[in-house]
C-alpha cells in the first residue's frame, strides 16, 4: 500500500540512504524552470541546480555523512517540494 506522503510528493528522492549518488524525478509538474536546493544538516547551501532536469543523478560520494534537506522550487521561488535524504559511507 503506497505510503500517503509519497502521493502528494512531486520528486521522488531514491535511495536513500545512498551512498554514491542520489535521484531525483520528477512525478508530476514538472517544468524546466523548477530550480533544486540542497542543505546540509546545519543550513549550509551544498548544491543548486538552477534550472533542474525532469531526472536528475548527484553524486554525493564527497558529502559528509549525515541527513541532507532538499527543497525544489517553482520559477517565482516558491517552495512546491521537499524533504532529506541521508547520506552513508
Amino acid at each position: 500500500m503506497p505510503n500517503p506522503d509519497e502521493s502528494e510528493k512531486v520528486v521522488k528522492v531514491y535511495p536513500s540512504p545512498a551512498v554514491t549518488y542520489v535521484n531525483f524525478e520528477f512525478q508530476k509538474e514538472y517544468d524546466k524552470a523548477n530550480s533544486l536546493v540542497i542543505f546540509n544538516f546545519i543550513g549550509k547551501k551544498v548544491y543548486e541546480a538552477p534550472s533542474m532536469p525532469q531526472k536528475l543523478t548527484l553524486n554525493v560520494s564527497d558529502y559528509y555523512r549525515g541527513t541532507y534537506i532538499y527543497q525544489v522550487r517553482d520559477r517565482t521561488g516558491n517552495i512546491i517540494d521537499s524533504g532529506k535524504f541521508l547520506v552513508t559511507k
